[in-house]
């Protein structure tokens, strides 16, 4: 018993010799810092607080509403149609956001026609348009096609995110 307790005294004798640099500030402190200075050790903390309340998906850099956003960026540089799609996703943002949308769109759900998506899209589209692009409607239909335009809204925002990064 005696030998057990001295084994372990040994060894928490050890870990804390081991621990005490980084435990234990020296007898001079730490050296004074200007305000400057003092700021700038606290931006990295600041930084990743803003990530973590980012809306999407706390800052995720990768999944489907990521991955669709970047799709239609994509699309839309390779057709050089830019301006216009983002014209369009702010004309959608804006208009997903009225009271005057959620009353027609309330209508086009109450229709038991509507419940597949691939024709809730056309009914969107029908209430989007005029577009200013033809990548918008497109992709509005791959959405559904895919059983993914219940996030239209994510990706739009997430679209804007990437667009204005």
């Amino acid at each position: 018993a005696t030998r057990r307790a001295s084994v372990l005294a040994a060894c928490l004798g050890a870990l804390a010799w081991l621990s005490r640099d980084a435990a234990f500030a020296g007898a001079g402190g730490a050296p004074a810092r200007s305000a400057r200075t003092q700021l700038r050790a606290l931006e990295p903390a600041v930084r990743k607080e803003q990530a973590v309340t980012d809306p999407l998906a706390y800052g995720a850099k990768k999944g489907p509403i990521v991955t669709y956003a970047g799709a239609l960026m994509e699309a839309a540089a390779n057709k050089g149609q830019s301006v216009q799609v983002t014209k369009d996703v702010m004309r959608m943002k804006k208009r997903l956001q009225s009271q005057q949308f959620v009353r027609e769109i309330t209508e086009v759900m109450m229709d038991p026609s509507t419940d597949d998506q691939l024709v809730l899209s056309q009914e969107y589209i029908k209430i989007f348009e005029p577009f200013e692009s033809d990548i918008m409607p497109k992709f509005m239909t791959f959405l559904a096609k895919k059983r993914r335009f219940e996030s239209l809204r994510l990706i739009t925002e997430q679209y804007m995110l990437e667009a204005y990064e």
